[in-house]
């Protein structure tokens, strides 16, 4: 049986998608290569970053980071401004 996977990587600055077919652990084929539009979760809010914390969005992805004098996760920030 055959096992198709897809994978999103960064090339440069663009995201693309690769499909691969593999059997028996086998790479058997490669194709599709789609170029896949960065979303800015930052600037949509579905990043779901806490009111005491920054969104910083990059390719693939974003980063949720407590602001000065707040500790935590991101999602969640506890602490009072310094």
């Amino acid at each position: 049986m055959a096992i198709f996977c897809a994978k999103t990587i960064r090339i440069g600055s663009e995201m693309v998608v690769l499909f691969a077919k593999v059997r028996g652990g086998r790479f058997l084929s490669l194709w599709n290569v789609d170029t896949v539009a960065d979303v800015d979760e930052c600037s949509t809010g579905s990043a779901g970053c806490s009111a005491d914390a920054s969104c910083s969005n990059f390719a693939g992805g974003f980063t949720c980071t407590c602001n000065d004098g707040y500790a935590g996760d991101g999602s969640t920030c506890d602490g009072k401004p310094v």
